[in-house]
């Protein structure tokens, strides 16, 4: 329990200065987006890749001092997902694309629950692409996937502490953290928005927690 503190502490603090660093790193790549809400308003930077960092710290940590499989394939979802997303916000992938792109975002996870079968794995492979794709279409309006995913994970961190499950508990956490904080800066009106970069990575991960 410590331990986790000490994660959700560190990962707030990454959390915080990614999300700073954010609409610097978007203006050099020229990563911009119309806000739905504000039509006439100029376009705000797509940040959602300022959500890795916190869960690359969370996870690569975790990983190392569990000795989780599990975790580590986690992390490897979070970097494919949101470069996967980064790349269609710099590029605009075709739909034919980004669905063959999001059909490899969860194959780590399927490698590590080939383990408890392969009926189980199919299962929960289908459900991380749903949730990705889901969580894609939900990020329409201000903090609509951000606030919506906060919700979730919550349960699942609650979940988690009941079960105990570490691994669930430090794979929720280190996501509802990173959410939170982005949370702050894309509920209405917006100053940042998400973009593919961190849609798919919270439709990803949290799926697989």
């Amino acid at each position: 329990m410590l331990f986790s503190a000490s994660a959700a502490l560190s990962s707030t603090l990454i959390a915080v200065a990614a999300l700073y660093a954010g609409p610097r790193i978007a203006k050099v790549l020229n990563l911009f987006g119309r806000d739905v809400h504000k039509l006439d308003k100029p376009l705000l930077p797509l940040c959602g890749f300022s959500i890795l960092p916190p869960i690359f710290f969370a996870y690569a940590a975790s990983s190392l001092l569990m000795h989780s499989l599990a975790l580590a394939a986690l992390l490897i979802t979070a970097i494919t997902s949101c470069c996967i997303g980064l790349v269609d916000d710099l590029f605009q992938l075709s739909t034919w694309e980004k669905t063959a792109a999001l059909l490899l975002i969860p194959l780590p996870l399927a490698a590590v629950w080939l383990g408890e079968g392969f009926v189980s794995a199919l299962t929960c492979y289908a459900f991380v692409v749903a949730s990705t794709a889901s969580a894609n279409s939900l990020d329409v309006l201000n903090g609509s996937l951000t606030g919506s995913s906060s919700i979730a994970l919550a349960a699942f961190l609650l979940i988690a502490l009941l079960a105990p499950d570490n691994e669930a508990l430090i794979a929720s956490l280190g996501l509802l953290v990173a959410v939170l904080v982005f949370h702050s800066r894309n509920a209405f009106p917006a100053k940042h928005l998400l973009g593919d970069s961190g849609s798919l990575l919270i439709g990803a991960v949290a799926g697989a927690c």
